[in-house]
């Protein structure tokens, strides 16, 4: 199973928390607070829906959107649409 969190960087505890959550139940993830590197533009887009197609499970945190996090949900409810 793979997890897919998307938040900002000024969400940084609340991600963390979910973020052990995830790392205690072994599942594998994906999330901006705990990834090396920095990508820009259309790479960082296409690594973002790459993570959101390959994840079982899309998590977000509501709170102040973003248009990062905004563009991520609306990745992730196309795909809903798919299945």
């Amino acid at each position: 199973m793979k997890a897919f969190i998307a938040t900002s960087i000024k969400h940084k505890e609340e991600g963390l928390k979910i973020v052990k959550i995830i790392k205690d139940l072994s599942i594998e993830y994906q999330c901006c607070l705990t990834e090396e590197g920095t990508l820009e533009g259309e790479k960082l887009f296409e690594h973002n829906y790459q993570g959101i197609l390959n994840a079982d499970v899309f998590i977000s945190i509501l709170k102040d959107l973003g248009k990062d996090v905004s563009t991520e949900i609306g990745m992730a409810y196309s795909r809903s649409e798919e299945r």
